[in-house]
């Protein structure tokens, strides 16, 4: 196993004006927080081909040793990050519509 760390960021609404008198605390307490474990398939060769790709299950969006994806719509107002080990490839068809957030990463399998 991997070593692995957290960020936990409390960040301040940049619309909203701050008194320069108050004090913000010394530290901030955290009730939990859910993290997911990568599906890791990085021997299989998955090739994407279909136009309606499933991007919303999780078994589909295992590491693969590479993606090819072609006719396929990553679904509006989804945040959507695909992986592989070697190469990921972007081919006719493929679409990210507005609104939406789409993640191609390369990175190894542990």
């Amino acid at each position: 196993m991997q070593p692995h760390s957290v960020v936990i960021d409390q960040q301040m609404d940049a619309n909203h004006s701050v008194d320069p008198d108050m004090l913000f605390p010394q530290f901030m307490e955290v009730d939990y927080f859910r993290y997911h474990e990568l599906s890791m398939d990085c021997n299989v060769e998955e090739v994407v081909i279909f136009d309606n790709y499933n991007f919303l299950d999780p078994a589909n969006m295992a590491v693969k040793k590479s993606w090819t994806i072609s006719s396929s719509t990553i679904p509006v107002n989804s945040n959507t990050t695909i992986r592989a080990t070697d190469f990921i490839e972007l081919k006719k068809g493929f679409n990210v519509p507005e609104n939406t957030i789409f993640n191609a990463v390369t990175n190894p399998c542990y």
